[in-house]
């Protein structure tokens, strides 16, 4: 019995040890995988495809174009059943005397280029390798991916928080994250990503970088990019994706009539952005993103394009003309980030308020134009002229210290809105503004005409409305009727709808008569000694307190206003 009880403990032993190993060997393997995107799973939209076959590309580039061809065929003679084909290295096309470089020959290729034909359903996971067209040459069929029939683009190595990190080439080719480049392009509707048939295709992750248009139309419109060009029926869904350093030039008397950039989508095509990024490409019509039907482009949470540049310019051209926004573009606390290139006063999205009312659209989108900026007028996305002025300038109130935008290289409209809400702050305030100055003195210094401004005093009341002043107010009096510390503005559009709203900080005014007098300095050494009576003051009064500037405020400011009522000191100095 003894024999029976210690074999049964040493079977015991060795089934608790064999356990530890295999969880050793789960945890080791997680270990591994760990640079791999675990968000992969979760993306909106993204359900999972089950394979039929799955297939690895692996060795030289005729190997693993003869398994691709294999992939395909077994896909187009299977009814498109979704085959799965994963990298398992780098696949860069080789030298060809008819397409100057090719990834190969057979129903899988199209002029050099790798193909997804029509009929065939095709997942291919980059692994974080790269998919090289590898052309320094600009050639008529010179991309890397033309898509027919369905497809998904995914990479286990990508993620958006790596993507966002990614800003130089040279960063993006030392980082394992998986990779489509090399094409350089020619002619007009192809990009390094052509998709062009009435399936379905969507990408998940993967940069498309280093990817090059230069064409000379004959034509006078038409449409062509450089990274990713959606064409015909299809409909495209990008739930993830960098695109990033890619160049599109069009030349000759014709340029300016054609839709050209990093990414477009073409009239009959849609597509439906999510939590794709379009950063850091260049153009000469349109850098980062374009359309040929305002219906065709559709947004959602997590979508950016911003910093994309004009050729030989600082100026930007991120995002062309119109969209529909398909839902709140901070759902699920997701930083949505888009620059408008377009007009001013002109409808850029009609439904708006229909997802996102009540939200201040500078929370995601800011203006090429540095005279514009982003609004809401009757549910309508535009963009409007911006307060501006050479005398003034916006403040805010961080860490103790009274901060202004041209020192600190801030543009209203583009840099602010997270910035203030960093800083604790909702309301925008334009300050710089010296105790005694008249209502008049206030509007000459700013880009608005009388007619398109209406000024509250501190209690609310008007004191000035679209040209005219109200009862007993005299707008060139600048001791009875000053502006004052916690005064608002609002701005009008030409349709006379509100653009956007300020409030007033007039420096040394905490008690908002827009003079500096004894009950000022009264209030200011009050405020001094009472740590929790300061931090409940407005913003506005926080500003105009915080005189001497030195990081919080202190009896020494109150000392500085009396010295100015004494006229020893002149508080200009101190703007």
């Amino acid at each position: 019995m003894a024999k029976i009880i210690k074999r049964a403990g040493i079977v015991f032993l060795v089934l608790v040890i064999s356990l530890l190993l295999i969880l050793g060997c789960m945890f080791a393997v997680n270990t591994v995988t760990e640079g791999k995107n675990a968000e992969l799973q979760n993306n909106d939209g993204n359900v999972q495809e089950t394979a039929d076959k799955s297939y690895t590309l692996s060795g030289t580039c005729s190997q693993m174009a003869a398994t691709w061809n294999t992939a395909i065929a077994y896909s187009k003679n299977n009814s498109a059943v979704n085959v799965n084909v994963t990298l398992g290295g780098n696949w860069t096309a080789q030298s060809d005397s008819t397409y100057t470089t090719s990834f190969g020959t057979g129903d899988g290729f199209s002029k050099g280029r790798i193909l997804i034909p029509s009929g065939t359903k095709i997942t291919l996971e980059l692994n974080g390798y790269t998919i090289n067209r590898n052309l320094t040459t600009a050639i008529k069929g010179g991309g890397v991916i033309s898509v027919a029939g369905e497809f998904v683009l995914k990479d286990s190595y990508y993620t958006k928080e790596k993507a966002l990190t990614l800003d130089s080439v040279a960063k993006i080719e030392s980082t394992r994250i998986g990779k489509i480049t090399g094409a350089n392009i020619s002619s007009q509707m192809e990009a390094a990503l052509s998709i062009d048939g009435s399936n379905d295709c969507k990408i998940y992750g993967g940069v498309f970088y280093n990817n090059k248009l230069n064409y000379t139309p004959s034509s006078s419109f038409g449409f062509t990019a450089s990274a990713i060009y959606n064409n015909g029926w299809a409909e495209a869904y990008f739930f993830g994706g960098l695109v990033a350093f890619n160049s599109t030039i069009v030349n000759g008397e014709h340029k300016d009539n054609w839709r050209a950039a990093a990414v477009l989508v073409a009239d009959y095509a849609f597509s439906y952005l999510y939590d794709l990024i379009i950063k850091n490409n260049y153009g000469n019509i349109v850098a980062g993103y374009t359309y040929g039907d305002s219906h065709a482009t559709k947004i959602g949470a997590g979508f950016q394009v911003f910093d994309n540049k004009l050729i030989d310019s600082e100026a930007e051209s991120n995002f062309s003309d119109g969209f529909i926004i398909l839902e709140p573009l901070d759902k699920d606390g997701k930083i949505t980030r888009i620059g408008l290139t377009g007009a001013a006063n002109t409808s850029i999205s009609s439904n708006y308020n229909t997802h996102n009312n009540g939200v201040n659209p500078l929370k995601f989108f800011f203006s090429d134009n540095d005279d514009y900026i982003a609004t809401v007028q009757n549910n309508k996305l535009m963009l409007c002229k911006k307060i501006k002025s050479d005398k003034y300038d916006l403040m805010y109130y961080q860490n103790g210290y009274r901060k202004n935008y041209k020192d600190n290289n801030i543009i209203h409209g583009r840099d602010d809105f997270r910035l203030l809400e960093n800083c604790g702050m909702s309301d925008y305030i334009l300050g710089n503004i010296m105790p005694n100055t008249s209502i008049n003195t206030l509007i000459s210094n700013i880009n608005f005409a009388g007619s398109k401004v209406v000024i509250y005093n501190s209690k609310g009341q008007v004191v000035y409305n679209k040209g005219s002043a109200a009862s007993g107010v005299d707008i060139n009096n600048s001791i009875l009727n000053a502006v004052g510390t916690g005064w608002r503005l609002e701005t009008y559009s030409d349709s006379n709808l509100k653009i956007e709203t300020v409030y007033l900080s007039v420096l040394g005014d905490v008690n908002g008569d827009g003079r500096i007098t004894a009950s000022d300095i009264s209030y200011l050494r009050q405020l001094a000694s009472d740590k929790a009576l300061f931090n409940n003051i407005s913003v506005a009064k926080k500003l105009a307190c915080t005189i001497d500037n030195r990081g919080g405020l202190s009896v020494v400011d109150g000392e500085i206003l009396r010295l100015v009522i004494d006229k020893k000191i002149d508080l200009q100095n101190y703007l």
